[in-house]
């Protein structure tokens, strides 16, 4: 018993959780704060490509979970599902009051993008944890793969649109459905708001071909 709480406690996955939880609120408020002298859209892309690159190394796990069984209830599953809870809860947050604070224009030029994505995800969130949907946080992570080139994109780091077109592909419109497939008989809210994701998906990979071929 003491060598399965010690297990749990002392696991990496658990611990990088925990020191995250710790030092984000701080490292946030310093971000915040360099916003005000600085290119603010360069920064707020830079704070997504943090969220991106984070949730994308998630995916493995999530990868790992659906080919033994997503639905495992264990105390890493959890506290890995708290950890993008308190995450995602604090970027959407964060990402959509520095928009409204410093460029509210280019948010009301992409309702779609800025307040109907980022308000719904915080309702979804919020909806998982009270009802202990935890699967609901692990399952999205790999939608957020094709985010870290177009952040690379935007900050001029990195420029490549035929992979961000394939990446998108896969893990927005094809994983999207797979996630359809394996929740169709038993999870009908996921499946719902998995059909509204896919709709959402192919809708922007639509205008991705329009704009670049």
């Amino acid at each position: 018993m003491i060598t399965n709480i010690s297990s749990y406690i002392f696991h990496p996955i658990l611990v990088l959780c925990r020191l995250w939880r710790i030092i984000y609120f701080p490292l946030l408020y310093i971000f915040n704060l360099s916003l005000i002298n600085h290119d603010n859209m360069r920064n707020a892309h830079i704070l997504s490509l943090v969220y991106s690159i984070i949730t994308s190394l998630i995916s493995p796990y999530t990868f790992y979970l659906l080919y033994n069984n997503y639905l495992l209830q264990n105390q890493i599953n959890i506290v890995i599902s708290k950890f993008i809870y308190n995450l995602s809860i604090s970027y959407f947050i964060s990402d959509l009051s520095i928009g409204i604070q410093y460029y509210q224009n280019i948010l009301n030029n992409n309702i779609l993008t800025s307040y109907t994505h980022h308000i719904t995800y915080i309702l979804l969130f919020l909806y998982g944890n009270y009802y202990n949907k935890i699967h609901i946080f692990i399952l999205g992570m790999p939608y957020e793969i094709p985010t870290v080139l177009l952040n690379l994109r935007y900050i001029k780091i990195y420029k490549n649109y035929k992979l961000f077109g394939l990446l998108f592909f896969i893990f927005r419109i094809l994983y999207n459905i797979f996630i359809l497939y394996i929740t169709y008989n038993f999870h009908n809210d996921i499946f719902i708001f998995s059909i509204c994701t896919l709709i959402v998906h192919s809708y922007w990979f639509i205008n991705y071909i329009k704009k670049y071929y």
